[in-house]
């Protein structure tokens, strides 16, 4: 996907205005939320949503004219991504506790004496 959003971005470069550039990186911003949502493979997610932040930062702070469904789309799309994000970060503490639990059973284990001692079947006499 970061190949064709590139595409976008260079067609709308070449000699047009800044706000049909600016518009050009919102729609961008829109195809990689929606390539991000439709991932099921967290690392593709969390890119899609990385190279949708660089472009984020390019539009922060100017003036971006959106209409209004657009911006409709958008917030319902953020929505879904928070939702998704809050359900990764479960997991990630769900798998941060496992290993948290493990460590301290690793401690609990002595390899000088992992097994209690055991009784003496035999005579040393004999």
């Amino acid at each position: 996907m970061k190949h064709s959003t590139t595409q976008k971005m260079k067609k709308a470069r070449k000699g047009d205005s800044p706000d049909v550039k600016k518009q050009a990186v919102v729609e961008a911003i829109l195809d990689l939320s929606s390539k991000a949502l439709s991932e099921k493979v967290r690392e593709r997610f969390i890119s899609c949503l990385k190279e949708r932040g660089d472009l984020l930062a390019q539009i922060v702070g100017k003036d971006v004219e959106v209409d209004e469904g657009a911006l409709r789309v958008w917030l319902d799309k953020e929505k879904e991504i928070l939702t998704r994000l809050e359900e990764e970060r479960k997991r990630v503490l769900d798998a941060m506790d496992g290993l948290s639990r493990r460590r301290v059973a690793l401690r609990q284990y002595s390899p000088k004496f992992p097994f209690p001692p055991m009784p003496v079947f035999f005579d040393k006499l004999g």
